[in-house]
């Protein structure tokens, strides 16, 4: 038995989701359908918010988001274990290694008295889902703000800001999104109650952003369709 799903947010302006910036101009992603660009929402982003949603409804969770490094970072409790964690019973998992990386992954299971014969170096996603696509085309629209000059003392500080005021050019788009998830029940029934916690994560979605968000946008279901 499967059950399929088409999510349509609520409308909200939005300049979270972008991609690679240029100079001070922070560029939103999109895609081009007929003579229209529309602005997507990676499905990484939504299976991030998705898993600190889990964890935050009380599931357990191997895969930690490191907010203070210098660049994106994660941070793993140990090997993937379907019996254990949330995320990777929903999400699957690719660890990459070869030859005898993968004899020291198996000697690292047994001493943490795992069955190495059980283990899988890659497991397909339960959960499967796609971009969300805004409802209303791109319009080129974009909003200014400015930074402030950084006056602070120089011995009172080590690290080194841009000091003069800055003007910020961020791309912006008012508009619903729209996008889909599967799930096949049949691979949810060992975990039944963390199935219904995922629906439950789902209605309820927030903190679904890109790199630097600096705008709230409501991710949670203004309508669903479910077959």
């Amino acid at each position: 038995m499967n059950l399929f799903g088409t999510v349509l947010t609520y409308t909200a302006p939005s300049a979270n989701y972008r991609g690679e910036s240029a100079e001070n101009r922070a560029v939103i992603q999109k895609i081009t359908t007929g003579r229209h660009e529309y602005a997507i929402i990676s499905p990484e982003a939504i299976r991030n918010a998705l898993r600190e949603t889990l964890a935050k409804l009380g599931l357990p969770c191997n895969r930690t988001r490191l907010d203070d490094e210098d660049q994106l970072a994660v941070e793993f409790k140990g090997y993937p274990d379907d019996t254990a964690y949330a995320d990777d019973f929903f999400m699957g998992w690719l660890v990459a290694a070869s030859g005898t990386d993968r004899e020291k992954v198996r000697v690292e299971l047994k001493k943490q008295k795992r069955d190495p014969a059980k283990f899988t170096f890659k497991r397909d996603s339960i959960l499967r889902m796609n971009m969300a696509v805004a409802l209303e085309p791109y319009r080129h629209d974009s909003v200014f703000t400015q930074s402030p000059q950084d006056k602070t003392p120089k011995e009172r500080k080590a690290h080194v800001n841009v000091e003069n005021s800055q003007l910020l050019h961020r791309e912006t788009a008012l508009t619903a999104y729209q996008y889909p998830f599967a799930l096949n029940l049949d691979d949810c029934r060992a975990k039944a109650d963390w199935t219904r916690t995922l629906l439950k994560a789902i209605g309820e979605l927030n903190n679904v952003a890109g790199n630097h968000a600096r705008s709230y946008f409501e991710f949670a279901p203004r309508a669903s369709l479910s077959v």
